[in-house]
């Protein structure tokens, strides 16, 4: 992922949402500056969200969208969350990661 990531246009602006909980933002951060990903934007789940985070992910592409921005890509290891990407429009790349098998 991260080669992929470095290979992106600079002009696009790479925007990580993740099912992670806020209250795990520092070792997130500590993970991805340790492994050195190109980023933009982070967005977590917010405390006291206990969706599923297909649902949380749903939402927050219909913010994203609000605020303007024009998703082009995303890149999910969770099938039922490429399956929700691309129903919301969103060409969807699956990355087994072995997590969710």
């Amino acid at each position: 992922m991260a080669r992929l990531l470095e290979l992106l246009d600079d002009d696009l602006r790479i925007v990580l949402l993740t099912g992670r909980p806020l209250k795990v933002q520092p070792q997130t951060l500590a993970w991805l500056e340790r492994f050195q990903l190109r980023w933009d934007l982070l967005i977590m789940r917010p405390y006291g969200d206990y969706s599923a985070a297909r649902s949380f992910k749903r939402v927050t592409v219909g913010e994203l969208r609000e605020y303007g921005m024009q998703l082009e890509l995303a890149f999910e290891d969770d099938r039922r969350n490429v399956e929700m990407f691309r129903a919301e429009g969103v060409p969807c790349v699956y990355i087994h990661s072995g997590y969710y098998d």
